[in-house]
């Protein structure tokens, strides 16, 4: 077991890489399967339906369109993610051997704390971004408790917070490099995004491009809890042996 100030920032970085390169299968079937579902929400419905503008179409032009409320599709786009999460951090943590609860499939209690974190970690950047993403990196392996050792939803929140105290900026560097890593990648259609209005292949290629690169940043995230877990809370060795 990792003790305070023993894990490091290379151990966090080579743990999560790891963790995806045991887990490709389910990794990639997570990311082409929400980055069809959003681009096709997001570019591909408003064609169907014969809008006309769609290269500058969005989410809400799309629910107004159809007439259905942005609350309400919001609300089963929401559903969809955390059913597709749920099933992401079960299939890993089954695949990495970690804990015992895989039959149960607790949703609701998934979403809560979803939203909880995302509640806490949003108001903390509303102060200043150095609190969110402490934040963030002590409540990383949270649902990887919630799931795998049927913690409820707020006790998962507070033992991912004692678990990763003394270790935290080592975790808190890695979140930072991830984000930083792909707000550079999206920075790169920056430029090509300007010409969506002239090429409707052009705004198809921007979506799902923006949508994968999201969906990529949520397969860190799993990847990072994943190996959290193990390091604290598994008591298999020879999981935690990444770095040789």
């Amino acid at each position: 077991m990792i003790q305070d100030g023993e894990l490091t920032f290379s151990d966090v970085v080579q743990g999560t890489l790891s963790v995806v390169m045991r887990n490709v299968q389910p990794f990639a079937l997570y990311l082409a399967l929400m980055t069809l579902i959003g681009a096709g929400l997001e570019w591909g419905a408003p064609a169907l339906l014969g809008q006309s503008d769609i290269a500058s179409s969005d989410f809400e032009a799309f629910f107004e369109f159809v007439g259905l409320g942005a609350g309400l599709v919001e609300i089963v786009v929401f559903i969809i993610l955390v059913i597709a999460q749920y099933a992401l951090w079960q299939s890993v943590m089954h695949n990495e051997q970690l804990g015992n609860n895989y039959a149960d499939a607790r949703y609701l209690a998934f979403a809560g704390q979803s939203i909880l974190a995302v509640i806490g970690t949003g108001f903390a950047m509303l102060l200043l971004i150095i609190p969110g993403i402490i934040l963030a990196s002590r409540w990383s392996l949270a649902p990887a408790l919630l799931i795998g050792n049927n913690e409820g939803a707020i006790d998962a929140l507070g033992k991912s917070w004692d678990a990763v105290r003394g270790n935290t900026v080592p975790v808190a560097l890695a979140y930072t490099a991830g984000a930083v890593g792909l707000s550079l990648v999206s920075y790169l259609f920056y430029p090509a995004a300007g010409f969506q209005g002239s090429s409707s292949v052009m705004s198809l290629v921007i979506t799902i491009a923006s949508h994968l690169v999201s969906n990529v940043g949520t397969v860190l995230l799993v990847a990072i809890g994943v190996y959290l877990f193990s390091v604290f809370f598994s008591s298999n060795d020879a999981i935690t042996e990444v770095f040789e």
